[in-house]
């Protein structure tokens, strides 16, 4: 059985790894469609959505290690 802290880990790595996935196919559909407006802008909302993600997942992780000492 996972720990908390364990499962909480593989959560939040799912969570960066379906933002990601989002941001990669949005920035194909650009390439494919010839950056039609709406997916230029979603393409770049992704990207904000991705890096607060991973400030989010590095803000807990250094809170749990500071728990930890």
């Amino acid at each position: 059985m996972l720990s908390h802290a364990s499962a909480e880990l593989r959560r939040m790595a799912l969570l960066i790894l379906a933002v990601l996935l989002v941001q990669l196919s949005l920035g194909v559909m650009n390439i494919v469609l010839s950056l039609p407006l709406a997916i230029a802008v979603a393409h770049n909302a992704g990207g904000a959505a991705l890096l607060l993600t991973i400030i989010t997942v590095n803000l807990r992780l250094q809170a749990a290690e500071n728990n930890k000492n």
